[in-house]
């Protein structure tokens, strides 16, 4: 191990001195503390810590989710329980587009048949060009 140092078969130890009792610890430090004098929450000697699968200096972490090792949701999911966001943008929420695409819209009128407020013309057409005469007769002017 180490040579002598005197007749009384006193060696020297790790920090050089004769008779001494320092050794080296498990992090190879002379008289040092060893893995105890770590700082708090590391688990080797190179300064790494537990990960949440208790593996010494690993990679895996709690997701938003609390699942270890995990992803957390991606779109389209906003949450651990497999829920989308609605037109609202709220998580889990009830809110849908209307016929004209408006979040919670009131969709069409019934005076109007199109998201552009066109109505109904007397015939029933769309945004027909049919009118009704004075005597209430439905005719087209366009032909």
């Amino acid at each position: 191990m180490y040579p002598e140092c005197n007749c009384k078969g006193h060696t020297y130890d790790c920090n050089g001195e004769c008779g001494g009792d320092s050794v080296y610890d498990e992090c190879g430090v002379c008289g040092g503390e060893g893995l105890t004098g770590l700082p708090e929450g590391t688990c080797d000697c190179h300064g790494n810590v537990m990960d949440c699968n208790y593996e010494c200096g690993g990679d895996a972490r709690v997701n938003s989710c609390g699942e270890c090792g995990a992803e957390d949701p991606k779109d389209p999911y906003c949450d651990c329980l497999g829920h989308m966001r609605d037109c609202a943008g709220i998580c889990g929420g009830k809110s849908v587009p209307d016929e004209c695409e408006v979040c919670n819209g009131p969709g069409l009128s019934k005076e109007k048949c199109s998201c552009d407020g066109k109505k109904l013309d007397c015939f029933g057409n769309c945004g027909g060009p049919a009118l009704e005469d004075f005597c209430g007769v439905c005719y087209d002017p366009t032909g």
